[in-house]
């Protein structure tokens, strides 16, 4: 599927687009090391022609930023696209960077529309089932949830010997800001 997914949609365009959808710098992205696990399946789940559009939603949101000199956009909220299927999408794509699993489209309505489009072309491509599944045994280890949160995957990265008799590192900023307990 890698070579296919790449021709319809590049690993820069994905992370491109990720980038507003996470809130993290496509360095952190790239470090996951999930960018063409990531990007395969989604292609493969909506289909090569409604992921171009998903990109395309995000990289106008990219365009409109760049003219303000910023590195890259962190939007609040996400500009999430008026079409339900590509919505739903973009909430699995977040789904996925974040705990390393694909939920699917969640709401009825954009489930509806990707099987009317899938129907519309099953003779030339099977449908997949809308399912939640684990992108692979890496996924949830480079899950951004232990970035964010500074914590580790329990039994995959242990912190070492001895780790718990040490203050904990401080949680790093994120491309919003530095982390502050609330009430400070």
């Amino acid at each position: 599927m890698s070579d296919y997914a790449n021709s319809v949609l590049s690993e820069e365009q994905f992370v491109e687009m990720s980038v507003p959808l996470t809130g993290f710098h496509p360095e952190d992205l790239y470090a996951t090391g999930m960018v063409e696990k990531y990007r395969d399946t989604l292609v493969e789940r909506i289909g090569p022609g409604r992921a171009i559009d998903l990109y395309t939603h995000y990289e106008s949101v990219g365009k409109e930023t760049t003219a303000l000199g910023r590195e890259f956009y962190i939007p609040d909220p996400p500009p999430w696209p008026q079409d339900v299927l590509l919505a739903d999408a973009a909430r699995a794509v977040v789904k996925m960077w974040y705990v390393g699993a694909w939920y699917g489209l969640t709401s009825s309505a954009g489930e509806a529309k990707l099987r009317e489009e899938q129907n519309a072309y099953a003779d030339v491509v099977p449908a997949l089932p809308n399912v939640a599944f684990m992108v692979s045994p890496d996924a949830y280890v480079n899950g951004l949830v232990w970035k964010l949160s500074g914590g580790h995957p329990p039994g995959a990265k242990p912190t070492g010997y001895g780790s718990w008799s040490a203050e904990p590192a401080p949680i790093p900023a994120t491309p919003t800001g530095p982390y502050e307990e609330a009430g400070q």
